[in-house]
């Protein structure tokens, strides 16, 4: 259930420790700052850990969305990062086979757990 350290580490990064969601600075310094790696369709309908679905979330955002599926303007968002020939993929410091189309089943996999879990959570 747990991600790569190195996926985890670069995502951190490429967010400037910042929660994906609500855009608290993940600093570790109170409870509320903590950072969380967050699966963004959650584990529960994907039960994968992909580098395409890991974001990190503040210790509330993370602890309110649970097993709930984003807004659509977060959804578009994390699209945008993983676009092919965006900076998020071809800055990570190794290839990853097939990332146009684990992107394109990540976004199906958005539109099925759409019709079967809780929508629009929001911070």
């Amino acid at each position: 259930m747990d991600f790569p350290s190195k996926a985890k580490s670069y995502v951190i990064d490429f967010q400037e420790n910042r929660c994906y969601y609500c855009e608290r600075v993940l600093d570790g310094s109170s409870s509320k700052s903590q950072p969380r790696a967050d699966h963004f369709i959650p584990w529960v309908f994907v039960k994968t850990s992909t580098l395409e679905n890991l974001i990190y979330a503040c210790n509330d955002c993370n602890g309110t969305k649970l097993h709930r599926l984003p807004k659509l303007v977060y959804f578009n968002k994390l699209l945008q990062r993983n676009a092919s020939n965006g900076d998020f993929i071809l800055s990570y410091p190794e290839q990853i086979p097939n990332w146009t189309e684990r992107v394109e089943r990540w976004v199906k996999n958005y539109h099925q757990a759409s019709e079967q879990l809780s929508t629009g959570w929001g911070p």
